[in-house]
């Protein structure tokens, strides 16, 4: 189960509101903790919305109301990264991660 910690209150509230602007469910779901990532064609469909998620996540000018002042956002956005990257290695869903990695990096080298 993808859990935040209590400590980790402010970033959960990140997640789910970058989950919520790119209008992804299945990652805002993930996120309430109401879904388990339990395929392989579910759990690409989420590291590509997560990778898209990331990227909306560092081009919004309006960031800086998304979180509590004195917090880094990139240190949130990390931490972020890790937790979903280490819940889909323990899930077993390393290639679809690499995968949608691959795929975002493809994009980006192309704008």
């Amino acid at each position: 189960m993808f859990t935040f910690s209590e400590k980790q209150t402010a970033l959960q509230q990140v997640a789910k509101h970058y989950a919520c602007k790119i209008d992804c469910s299945e990652l805002i779901q993930l996120f309430d903790t109401k879904l388990e990532c339990s395929d392989a064609e579910q759990a690409l469909t989420l590291c590509t919305s997560f990778q898209t998620l990331i990227d909306v996540a560092m081009d919004d000018p309006d960031k800086s109301q998304v979180f509590e002042p004195g917090q880094n956002f990139e240190a949130l956005l990390f931490q972020l990264f890790n937790l979903f990257y280490n819940y889909m290695l323990k899930q077993g869903f390393e290639s679809q991660w690499q995968q949608a990695s691959d795929q975002a990096v493809s994009q980006n080298n192309q704008q």
